[in-house]
């Protein structure tokens, strides 16, 4: 639960302020912003490990919190601004007149009661819905499903970091193709690989299989936040970024909360991961056929002076 919270947070409002700051390049930005993550997680399992080894669980924790207080929070305060016009500047690719005007700017977009009537909204819950279910669902078994299999627990830790390296420069790549690409096409592409890497890990138990199923996951698992922000912003807006990404996101914390206990209940049902990651094969399956039905990006420009009571008369 703490991780989720601190998810929901964290998320929400560096994205927010990533998107006001960049227009053109926003995908790049949004890539390399979140990338932190996927770097953590190419680092943490190693370092938590070796903490445990020397000195036991409770100093990992010791270690984990003292980056956050020392390190974390004197960048945030320092050097984080919510938007370019708090140092006079415009957000890049935007020219002059149109920040003037209001257009390619915080004031564009849908607000949150509009919204939620699109049938784009409800598509994107349900696909980001099932891809949390499988890809955060699978997180906290991967150690202990590797290690069922007769992998050592440093093999294990290994592994594990390489989902971590792979989340870091996939959220780069895909950031940097979806300025470009259409972004429901590459999530598409990219979505399809972990479908792949849970069939893989649900029928084989050999180390370099399992390595390559790890890195295909990693893979979709780096698309992920960055996808979801920037279809926030293409498809909504920033008018009302931020209450439309929270609301967006309570479809990845109800995948995020069932997920590992479904996995843990498979486990513990049959004795086996198996079951539950072709399952999840199949759940991971279903978001791709709904990702075929994401409509094109709307023409943002028309909403800001125009209220929900017209737009639906």
């Amino acid at each position: 639960m703490r991780r989720l919270v601190g998810t929901i947070w964290a998320d929400v409002t560096h994205l927010r302020t990533i998107s006001a700051w960049f227009n053109k390049k926003r995908g790049l930005a949004i890539g390399i912003a979140v990338s932190g993550i996927g770097l953590g997680y190419a680092y943490v399992p190693i370092l938590v490990q070796s903490v445990i080894n020397v000195a036991g669980w409770r100093s990992a924790y010791y270690v984990l919190s003292g980056f956050v207080i020392f390190a974390a929070v004197p960048l945030i305060t320092i050097f984080l601004k919510e938007s370019p016009a708090e140092i006079g500047q415009i957000p890049d690719g935007t020219k002059r007149i149109q920040a003037i005007s209001g257009s390619e700017s915080t004031s564009v977009g849908l607000t949150s009661s509009l919204a939620i009537r699109q049938k784009d909204f409800w598509l994107l819950s349900l696909i980001f819905l099932c891809i949390a279910f499988v890809l955060h669902g699978i997180l906290p078994h991967l150690v202990p499903m590797l290690r069922d299999r007769g992998v050592s627990a440093d093999t294990a830790a290994i592994v594990a970091s390489v989902m971590g390296g792979t989340v870091f420069v996939s959220r780069i790549l895909i950031g940097y193709i979806i300025d470009y690409f259409f972004a429901p096409r590459v999530a598409l592409y990219f979505f399809a690989l972990s479908a792949i890497g849970f069939f893989i890990l649900s029928a084989s138990s050999f180390l370099p299989m399992m390595y390559l199923a790890v890195i295909m996951i990693g893979l979709s698992l780096g698309a992920e936040i960055d996808l979801l922000a920037y279809l926030c912003g293409k498809y909504f807006g920033l008018r009302s970024f931020g209450e439309i990404y929270g609301l967006l996101f309570v479809g990845v914390l109800i995948g995020s909360a069932f997920g590992p206990v479904t996995f843990g209940y498979g486990f513990e049902s049959t004795g086996s991961y198996s079951g539950i990651l072709f399952v999840s094969a199949m759940v991971n399956i279903i978001a791709l056929i709904i990702l075929t039905r994401l409509g094109p990006y709307p023409d943002l420009t028309e909403f800001p002076s125009i209220r929900v009571s017209d737009r639906l008369s």
